[in-house]
């Protein structure tokens, strides 16, 4: 069924609102832009909201220009590529003042200008790339089509450094050639009684391959953060479902042949995850095969890379999340030294800290931090004792890591939070409201969840100021950095 529908203003997942009468469903208008009315295709009709899909633009909005991505239309990656970059973080800036007014409950946020991004084409660092089939049955990689688990092949995208257009080109024609299938998601097919879902799919072999560019480590550099090595390179991370023996050859092969292929790749890492889930984390490393000098005590790890931030180089494994947009991160650190109300502060607890940034680089006395993933807190470990820090790391879930005796008695004097979108656990509000930091550094990749947890913090903490700061642009989503200060 077609409609004709007038777009109002936008959602925070960069969808076109159309309100309609008094006591009318708000509806959800994907592919549409403020000031614009569109002929859109209904799609559902949920409890409190109705979704469509714009199919032709009646009058345009006078916001729009023209998407220098030949996929927008149908990649599900760049929502907002027709919307002018400075029209972007107006709706960026306006997301997150929304939230703090409504769900944060301040009548007047000390909300700071957006920072926008130095570039807005080619600027990630780390590509996730999804694995499917085409109509023909070949096997393609590519972006989720929008509100689709279906694969549109983006041999042209934006957001892509032109150095891997043709590496992708040789990772589909090498697949092919050792015939591996991709992975089919699992798909709900109805209730199974009880509150669980019937599922079916979860089939198939190939799942993503995410290409990582970063600086190639030396012996030097890896022992000591002031060696800087000049030398780029891209790694392949592959991760598959559990595989044959037959398959885990072909993936060795694969391997071989695209490091002979390509002198820019540096690895070729694989992994393997047995989840029937849609989650880009491996659950075991069976590969990291690439080029590497020797070291002090033997053959480099190829899998490691130094990625640079704020003026200082952090090691990472290729496994590890890192911003994927440097210069915005950029931004982001700053923001954070600038937040801090101590220049160096005393006793530093960093939450959720990943490989150590943007923690390593406020300069604290003494620095205690908790990460989920084993292999990121090693990597922590190894860059503070590149930049001479007194830190002290450990792995596990926060909510159970602050309940250690350790974590009760350390000294906290100001706190760093980067948590999940979900936001800071119940757990760590009780541990803040217990421990008292003079102050808290809150980085946060949802306004929602930034803003119940101010509102929760209120009765021991007012919100000084919040920077938003636009690290994917294009999309909907916007960062910010925040200071709490206790009262």
């Amino acid at each position: 069924m077609l409609a004709t529908y007038v777009i109002q203003a936008l959602s925070s997942d960069g969808r076109g609102i159309a309100r309609g009468n008094p006591g009318e469903k708000v509806t959800f208008v994907s592919q549409a832009l403020p000031g614009e009315t569109v002929l859109a295709r209904f799609l559902s009709e949920r409890r409190t909201f109705c979704e469509a899909e714009a199919v032709e633009i009646l009058s345009a909005s006078p916001h729009a220009v023209s998407a220098p991505c030949p996929h927008q239309a149908l990649c599900g990656g760049c929502p907002l590529m027709r919307l002018d970059y400075t029209e972007q973080l107006v709706w960026k800036e306006r997301f997150v003042r929304d939230a703090l007014t409504r769900i944060g409950g301040l009548s007047t946020p000390p909300l700071e200008p957006i920072l926008a991004s130095p570039e807005t084409v080619e600027y990630r660092n780390r590509v996730e790339l999804a694995f499917g089939t085409d109509e023909k049955g070949r096997v393609r990689l590519g972006m989720r089509r929008r509100q689709s688990h279906a694969i549109v092949p983006t041999p042209s995208c934006r957001l892509i450094p032109g150095s891997a257009k043709g590496l992708i080109a040789s990772i589909e024609e090498l697949v092919s050639e050792q015939e591996l299938s991709a992975y089919v998601p699992p798909e709900e097919t109805g209730h199974r009684g009880r509150g669980r879902r019937q599922t079916r799919g979860g089939r198939g072999y190939l799942r993503f391959c995410q290409l990582r560019f970063a600086t190639i480590p030396d012996a030097a550099s890896i022992a000591c953060a002031d060696h800087l090595p000049g030398q780029q390179g891209i790694w392949v991370i592959f991760l598959t479902s559990p595989g044959t023996r037959r398959e885990k050859a072909s993936m060795r092969r694969i391997a071989t042949d695209l490091l002979l292929r390509h002198p820019g790749v540096h690895c070729i890492v694989h992994e393997e995850r047995a989840v029937q889930d849609m989650l880009v984390r491996g659950e075991k490393r069976l590969l990291a095969l690439g080029r590497c000098e020797e070291g002090a005590s033997g053959t480099l790890d190829p899998a490691l890379m130094l990625i640079p931030l704020a003026g200082r180089t952090y090691l990472t494994d290729a496994a590890d999340f890192f911003q994927v947009n440097g210069g915005a991160a950029d931004l982001l650190v700053q923001a954070a030294k600038g937040c801090c109300t101590d220049k160096k502060p005393d006793a530093l607890m960093d939450l959720y800290c990943g490989v150590g940034a943007p923690g390593l680089s406020l300069g604290a006395s003494s620095l205690l931090g908790v990460e989920y993933s084993p292999t990121a807190v090693a990597t922590a470990r190894r860059n503070a004792r590149r930049f001479g820090c007194k830190a002290d790391y450990d792995a596990g879930d926060a909510a159970q890591v602050l309940s250690q005796q350790k974590w009760r008695s350390a000294p906290c004097t100001h706190l760093l939070c980067d948590p999940p979108r979900s936001g800071m656990d119940n757990t760590v509000r009780d541990f803040i409201r217990r421990r008292l930091p003079q102050s808290i550094v809150y980085v946060s990749c949802n306004p929602a969840t930034l803003a119940r947890d101010v509102r929760d913090l209120a009765p021991l903490y007012s919100l000084q100021k919040t920077i938003p700061i636009d690290l994917f642009p294009h999309t909907a989503h916007v960062e910010s950095v925040s200071l709490l200060v206790r009262n």
